[in-house]
């Protein structure tokens, strides 16, 4: 039981802080609460973002290139379904057009979102201002520290090929959970 925590010890002081900016630590408190919860996400990444069933740095950047596509996506569409006119910009009459016939929520949720991308004070987001604010979402729901927490998962490569499988992870958590 030691070894695994003094592994687990060095691995979350040392070696992965330095790899990924000390989400190491947030990992092993995270195998040490929720071990199936993490071995479904890493399952996850593996098989849905790696590449033979191995991942490695590159598959973490498509899965959070993906990510923060969708929320872009999501974020822009917020915006343009008020686009009344179809000029692919949004005034803020249109805006209170659609708020009218919004939930409370949708309603606030467009507000902010319209108030954020008329960076101008213009009354106006235009697509240049849309598409910028879709860009500062989608960094700050996925930001540098879940990008780290997600590289956090490579330090669980068994073999030191820099890649890892599905059974690396594995055999962490069964590692644990014997020494627990």
């Amino acid at each position: 039981m030691w070894r695994t925590w003094l592994c687990l010890w060095l691995w979350a002081a040392v070696a992965a802080p330095a790899a990924a900016g000390g989400s190491a630590a947030a990992l092993a408190q995270r195998m040490a609460e929720r071990p199936d919860r993490v071995l479904e996400e890493a399952a996850a990444l593996i098989l849905g973002h790696g590449q033979d069933g191995l991942l490695g740095p590159d598959g973490v950047a498509r899965h959070v290139a993906m990510v923060r596509a969708r929320i872009r996506a999501r974020e822009v569409r917020r915006l343009r379904e008020a686009d009344l006119d179809g000029d692919l910009q949004v005034s803020a009459e249109e805006l209170a057009v659609v708020q009218s016939v919004s939930t409370p929520g949708v309603r606030g949720r467009l507000a902010l979102a319209f108030a954020d991308a008329d960076r101008d004070g213009s009354g106006v987001a235009d697509p240049a201002e849309i598409h910028d604010r879709a860009g500062r979402v989608a960094m700050k729901e996925v930001d540098a520290g879940d990008v780290a927490a997600l590289m956090a998962l490579l330090t669980l490569d068994g073999d030191g090929d820099g890649l890892l499988s599905l059974a690396e992870v594995v055999a962490a958590v069964a590692t644990l959970r014997q020494e627990t």
